[in-house]
């Protein structure tokens, strides 16, 4: 929830793009990609538009269990 608290969208994209960089660590799949600088990898993934790779290996990622739990679910849907 602590996510939500600092502006870092909902619990269920904040741990799905955890789970994603991750994964796919310091490439185009990053939603905090280094290699875009220290700014964009802090601050800047919240204020710009996701790669298209994020998109695409984001559906990939595994979130049943979010989904499970029914507080996350209930944000989620909001």
């Amino acid at each position: 929830m602590e996510s939500s608290c600092v502006l870092q969208n909902s619990v269920y994209e904040w741990a799905r793009d955890h789970r994603l960089h991750h994964k796919y660590t310091d490439t185009n799949a990053d939603p905090h990609n280094s290699n875009r600088g220290m700014f964009f990898s802090h601050v800047g993934w919240l204020l710009c538009r996701k790669h298209p790779d994020v998109i695409e290996k984001g559906r990939t990622i595994d979130t049943s269990d979010l989904l499970a739990d029914p507080i996350v679910a209930f944000q989620k849907k909001f």
